[in-house]
């Protein structure tokens, strides 16, 4: 995934967040597993109040992906810890 103009490290983790579920609903998957490098955004999509998963400049994106879940049967948003460098 190419994402040019954003340089902000979370904001483009959540558009390939975003991205990744766009793909997978294409594909029509009804069960995935969503893996990210950052913290901050895998917290952000598992708080369940409103004004707490809502961040700065990527909040827009984290309630789109949060709005994409119900279209999965079973989604699975986690960490792995892993950069790519």
């Amino acid at each position: 995934l190419v994402i040019e103009g954003v340089f902000n490290p979370e904001t483009a983790e959540a558009m390939a967040c975003r991205e990744g579920l766009s793909l997978a609903s294409d594909l029509m998957l009804q069960k995935i597993r969503v893996a990210s490098d950052s913290a901050n955004v895998i917290r952000s999509l598992h708080r369940t109040r409103m004004g707490h998963y809502v961040l700065g400049h990527y909040g827009h994106i984290v309630k789109e992906i949060r709005a994409r879940k119900a279209n999965f049967k079973e989604l699975y948003l986690f960490m792995n810890g892993e950069a790519q460098i």
